[in-house]
């Protein structure tokens, strides 16, 4: 015992290395853990969703532009069959997506990068990587969406190559 001023001090021992203290700060690191990787977890899946959202919104203004162009045509000519053109639909639009590509010269037919819509003129058709490719599926396994320009007596459309599932949706 140390002595202060004629009061006798208890001695202090020696603090455990597993106070109450630390248990707690560990405690309150691991909740905050576990609170940030859930935080992330969500933030991807809406990150997801709104790709998904932005991609749909995008195929039905490609969709829309080429019945417009089409229905134009039609008034131009009256009374006359129209052909479907096939043409890159891009450029149809009054401005490109900022994700847009360009057209595909890749000899195996993927798009340039995840995120972005190319046209390819070999199959007349248009593809999208999505960013978030674990919550895509194909069924061949392509790692794109392929839609071809189709329409032969009325306005062109879009058609999807194969069957294809976004977030549990089935995108046609």
């Amino acid at each position: 015992m140390a002595v202060a001023g004629g009061v006798r001090l208890p001695a202090r021992s020696a603090a455990p290395v597993w106070s109450r203290r630390v248990i707690e700060w560990a405690l309150f690191g691991v909740l905050l853990v576990v609170l940030v990787i859930v935080f992330i977890q969500h933030a991807r899946q809406l990150q997801a969703r709104a790709e998904l959202a932005a991609f749909k919104t995008t195929l039905g203004t490609l969709r829309s532009t080429l019945v417009v162009d089409h229905l134009q045509r039609q008034a131009r000519n009256p009374g006359q069959a129209v052909a479907p053109e096939q043409r890159n639909p891009f450029q149809l639009l009054q401005r490109l997506p900022v994700n847009y590509a360009g057209e595909n010269v890749q000899p195996d037919g993927a798009p340039r990068a995840p995120g972005s819509w190319v046209y390819d003129r070999n199959c007349v058709c248009i593809g999208y990587t999505p960013l978030f490719p674990q919550v895509f599926e194909s069924a061949s396994g392509d790692s794109a969406l392929w839609f071809r320009i189709v329409g032969v007596a009325g306005p062109p459309g879009l058609a999807a190559k194969e069957a294809y599932v976004w977030l549990n949706e089935c995108i046609q």
